[in-house]
């Protein structure tokens, strides 16, 4: 429709310079008029540079319109100065054109932009450069692991980096390789992975920057736990003791690979069996270390005493000596006699031991006087801590547990309890020791709901038969 209004406006143009010619020719030859024939003439001029400018300004506007796509120039003004409406609808097409390439290119810089803040800002170091080592972005990461404020060509790395620097002037696209550079007195081993691209005819190679070192710690660091609860696991007994007329069951889950919960069952002859559980204040590695001496030296001093206090105080005198300022552990060790039907117990700083008596239907807490181990001495200790005694009747349960299971969270962060595994074992009371453990644990899982656990997990059970 413009086209065609483009067209009508030249034929209008054409048709009037014919007519001026027609009435020269008539007024100059026929009518002798040669004045009038000359006004008539220089219309006739007029309208050729009419036409003329037209046509030129037309042809000018599109090549300027071009232009200024072909160089994303669009801040030119096309306004028709009322060349008539042909020119109208062509400046306001030009316009439109115009605005929409505007709003585009703003849509780019915008997606440009917001993509160059998600570089800047990714944990992995990327650097992106030419052939001649002139750096068109380099990320906050990369900087950081290089310890540089900014970097305009890799060439500018200097001789401290000379290996990084004959890496990044050689590497291809999808090698990968290793260096290791020193930042501030600190090694780093970093890793390079490179890939290219062609932008606008220009090569780049883009190559991402990760410090493994730390990575590499962390993976050897694991080993060595895995390694250590491995070591841990085996130092706890593999079997319960089968012993006539009871019924035992034990179960120990580290919170993290390593813990500082410890259980054993000590067989002392005679008729008798010592059952010990521990806790050493604290997690992880340091706290595994200590049981794991404090197994030891347990053993060395329970043997052939009958005395589960004299033997907590023994043990209290080498851990003093031993262990950390500010650490302690907590034990309940008890000696069941299965020719008597008796338990001989003494408590050091432990969790109390719950007991439920069959023939009350009642729980009790076996809650004898004493202090952490290691935390003083040996006098004060001594004076502190009692032993005391009960006897077993047939459907009598006992269960020693770390402070992992009644501090166990929920969502909510309440704790599982005491009263309730009190309210647990006395609905369980009928069925088996290893059941009982078994849902006992269950019930914990089931209470905290998914939330991680943050504490070792020990108890034994012992039931009459």
């Amino acid at each position: 429709m413009k086209l065609n209004r483009f067209r009508l406006n030249i034929l209008i143009r054409v048709i009037f310079l014919a007519l001026t010619l027609i009435a020269i020719g008539y007024l100059g030859y026929e009518m002798k008029i040669y004045y009038g024939a000359g006004i008539v003439f220089l219309f006739l001029c007029y309208e050729v540079y009419s036409l003329f400018y037209f046509v030129d300004k037309t042809n000018r506007d599109l090549t300027r319109f071009l232009n200024s796509i072909k160089h994303s120039d669009f801040s030119q003004a096309y306004v028709s100065k009322n060349f008539g409406e042909s020119f109208e609808e062509l400046y306001n097409s030009f316009r439109n054109l115009t605005n929409q390439m505007l709003e585009t290119r703003s849509e780019k810089e915008q997606s440009f932009q917001y993509l160059q803040t998600i570089v800047k800002h990714v944990a992995i170091g990327l650097i992106t450069y030419r052939k001649d080592g002139e750096i068109e972005l380099i990320n906050n990461a990369a900087k950081k692991l290089l310890n540089v404020e900014s970097l305009l060509n890799i060439y500018n790395l200097g001789p401290a980096n000379r290996e990084l620097l004959g890496i990044l002037s050689s590497i291809k696209a999808g090698e990968k390789a290793l260096v290791k550079i020193e930042t501030k007195g600190i090694e780093k081993q970093i890793s390079l992975f490179a890939a290219e691209f062609k932008l606008r005819d220009r090569e780049f190679t883009l190559v991402s920057l990760q410090d493994i070192k730390s990575e590499l710690e962390r993976e050897r660091l694991s080993n060595e736990l895995e390694i250590a609860h491995q070591v841990q696991m085996k130092l706890l007994p593999k079997t319960v003791p089968e012993i006539g007329g009871y019924s035992f069951a034990a179960l120990c889950e580290p919170a993290k690979e390593v813990g500082g919960d410890y259980y054993d069952f000590i067989n002392l002859g005679k008729d008798k069996t010592g059952i010990v559980i521990g806790d050493v204040a604290g997690k992880g590695l340091p706290a595994a270390i200590y049981m794991t001496l404090t197994k030891g030296i347990f053993h060395s001093y329970s043997e052939g005493n009958f005395s589960p206090k004299d033997v907590l105080i023994k043990i209290n005198k080498l851990i003093y000596q031993i262990i950390e300022s500010g650490s302690f552990i907590t034990m309940f060790y008890g000696i069941i006699d299965h020719k008597k039907n008796e338990f001989v117990f003494a408590r050091a700083g432990h969790e109390a031991a719950i007991f439920f008596n069959s023939e009350s239907d009642e729980i009790q807490s076996l809650r004898p006087t004493g202090l952490g181990l290691g935390l003083e001495d040996g006098t004060l200790f001594a004076n502190k801590i009692e032993e005391h005694k009960i006897k077993l009747k047939p459907g009598d349960t006992i269960m020693l547990y770390t402070d992992g299971v009644t501090d166990a969270n929920n969502r909510l962060n309440e704790e599982y309890g005491l009263n309730r595994l009190c309210e647990f074992i006395k609905e369980n009371r009928k069925i088996d020791s290893i059941a009982l453990l078994e849902n006992i644990h269950q019930d914990v899982k089931n209470f905290s709901q998914g939330v991680n656990q943050f504490d070792d997990i020990t108890g034994i059970i012992v039931k009459k038969l």
